[in-house]
Formats: C-alpha cells, structure tokens, sequence
C-alpha cells in the first residue's frame, strides 16, 4: 500500500477548475438572458408611453406639412407628438411651409432631428431629440455612434 491510498479523496484540480467555469458561464448565462427580458419590457413600455403621448397643436400649413412627411415616409412609426413638435420648430425657424409637399431636404431634416440614426430601425417609433439644422443647434451630431 502506498501512502495515497490512505489518503482521503481531495477534489483535482481540473475537476475544481472545469466546475468553476461551468459556474461562471451559467451565472453570466442568467443573468444575461434576464438583462435581456428586463431591456425589452422597458422598451415595449416606453414605445407604449410615447405613441400615447399628446401632440402640440399645429398650425394649418404645419399640418399640410406633416401629412406630406407622413406619406413620404409610410413604413416608420412616427408618434404625432414626435411629429408635431419638430414641425412646431421648423415653422419657428424657417417661417410657414408654403408647399404641399415636402422636399426630400426637409424630410432628410426631420429625420436627422430624431433617434433614428446611426441604428435606422425601422420598427421602432421614432422620438424627437434636437432639431437638427447646423445654425440652431450647432454641436448635435445624429450621425455619431454613442456606443463607441
């Protein structure tokens, strides 16, 4: 008999390490997946709130401006308090819309004064965060990337 035979078992030291990294990747595991879930809850719920939110009143030609960005841009959801506030400001920097329809300029305009890039999805609804005109808001970048 040798002397390890006598001794009790101990735990190796692959066995202990193999252990340890199953541990690790299922807690990371979970607790990603639960990120996940409480991410896109959050999202459902702030999507819900901002289509429900009121519009601004706008002007008759504000309208007429609006109706033609809505019609020029069908696929995205477009909340009207998101619509009526960047046409509010358009009106109060570049005067009332004189045209029926909008020109691809205004439009592009718009659509750089909401959340809608660097991501472009298209199923989100879209929220207004600066009005985007180089002389009014001078350092808004809406091309950027914000994650790095």
């Amino acid at each position: 008999m040798s002397e390890d035979d006598d001794a009790p078992a101990s735990p190796r030291r692959r066995g202990f390490l193999a252990l340890t990294v199953i541990g690790a990747v299922s807690s990371a595991t979970a607790g990603a997946v639960g990120f996940w879930i409480r991410l896109r809850r959050s999202r459902r719920s702030a999507e819900t709130e901002l289509l429900a939110e009121p519009a601004e009143a706008m002007s008759e030609s504000g309208q007429r401006l609006a109706a033609g960005i809505r019609e020029q841009l069908p696929t995205l959801v477009i909340p009207p308090a998101t619509l009526a506030r960047w046409v509010n400001l358009h009106e109060q920097y570049e005067g009332p819309w004189p045209r029926q329809q909008p020109r691809r300029h205004t439009v592009e305009r718009f659509l750089l004064s909401t959340d809608f890039f660097p991501a472009a999805d298209e199923s989100k609804p879209l929220v207004f965060v600066a009005y985007y005109d180089p002389y009014v808001t001078r350092c808004y970048n809406p091309l950027r990337n914000p994650r790095g």
